[in-house]
């Protein structure tokens, strides 16, 4: 007993002192606690931003045009140049007719204009000469006036003849069925060796430079969305892209099966869309300067309607808010704040007009 009694005493000792410390502690931090009391939370001062209203929809991407060509002159398809998916060029060759019988046409047609060009010489001479006899008078006005008129038809039938010669040689051109514009081969109707007559179809190319996007918006923008607004397109399905385009017609009338209002929207490709393919659009409706945004947490929802919290003299002051364009972010405030407040964001929810709180310090 005598020993362990040395040992405790020893041991209060080297207790007491860390006692003293503790109590210490507790004493200042309850001291803190009593000087800064409230609810504590994060604040921040309202940001000034310019702020775009924007609509976003989905849309169709097509073509201005679907040429379908058609041959112009009736024949043997004996070639055929480019087919489905290539990409031509305009004036290229699409396919070939045979061009044997108009090269025939064009041979009689032009021999015909040689034989009338040379009735036409003889014809002057003959005229020339019974000039020089009537001057001695042994050629009457009724044998010039026979020649001259002999000649006049003689004309008249050469002009008909190179008429037909000029017809014969564009049959002849037209034996090439030509792209009438650059684009892609959307579909042939043609084979080598089949027949096709004058004015059937061949080809159809879809123009590749130039697209429409048809997109649908709300009813409720007919009176916001005009001619002349910038789109922004963007492709869906995994494509890499963005073309921006701008509005060139409205439908008059509203969808009355989706409640929608049609827009056209004109843009160059960028390099890889095709017609056809969905686009998501993106149209601002409007872009306003210097307006007032708050993060998205200072937003709470109140029976009354929407409020945000500010930090005023220690104490929560409820602002009831009308507000405008919204993000995952932030929130644009369009009255009920003058710009100047520091909006509380993190605890706004459990808070109450009046309550005491604490603005904490980041970090």
């Amino acid at each position: 007993m005598n020993k362990i009694q040395p040992r405790l005493g020893l041991l209060s000792l080297l207790i007491l002192p860390l006692l003293l410390i503790a109590c210490g502690e507790q004493e200042e931090n309850g001291n803190d606690e009593e000087s800064s009391p409230g609810t504590p939370v994060r604040a921040e001062t309202v940001e000034r931003a310019t702020v775009q209203e924007q609509e976003r929809s989905v849309g169709t991407v097509e073509t201005f045009t679907r040429p379908v060509v058609a041959a112009e002159v009736s024949g043997r398809i004996v070639r055929i140049e480019h087919d489905v998916g290539d990409e031509v060029a305009e004036g290229e060759v699409l396919a070939r007719i045979d061009r044997e019988p108009f090269e025939l046409g064009r041979a009689v047609a032009a021999a015909e204009v040689g034989r009338l060009e040379a009735r036409i010489r003889q014809l002057e001479l003959d005229l020339a000469r019974l000039q020089r006899l009537s001057e001695r008078e042994y050629a009457t006005e009724q044998d010039k006036d026979g020649v001259q008129a002999e000649l006049d038809g003689a004309r008249q039938q050469l002009e008909s003849a190179r008429n037909q010669l000029r017809q014969a040689e564009r049959d002849l051109r037209l034996t090439d069925i030509h792209a009438p514009v650059d684009g892609i081969v959307d579909e042939r109707m043609v084979s080598e060796g089949g027949f096709i007559q004058a004015g059937n179809p061949a080809f159809s190319i879809q123009p590749m430079d130039r697209f429409r996007a048809v997109v649908s918006f709300p009813e409720r923008l007919s009176d916001r969305i005009e001619r002349d607004m910038v789109v922004h397109l963007s492709p869906r399905g995994g494509r890499h892209g963005e073309a921006e385009g701008r509005v060139t017609r409205l439908r008059p009338a509203v969808d009355p099966s989706s409640r929608s209002l049609r827009v056209i929207v004109e843009f160059d490709n960028p390099g890889n869309w095709r017609p056809g393919m969905t686009v998501e659009a993106r149209v601002v409706l409007e872009e306003r300067a210097d307006a007032m945004r708050v993060p998205v947490l200072s937003l709470v929802q109140r029976p009354g309607g929407q409020v945000v919290y500010i930090v005023e003299d220690g104490e929560a002051r409820e602002r009831s808010v009308k507000v405008g364009v919204r993000t995952s972010e932030w929130v644009e405030i369009r009255e009920g704040l003058d710009g100047e407040e520091q909006v509380i964001t993190e605890g706004a929810n459990f808070l109450s007009d009046g309550a005491r709180v604490r603005v904490r310090e980041e970090g």
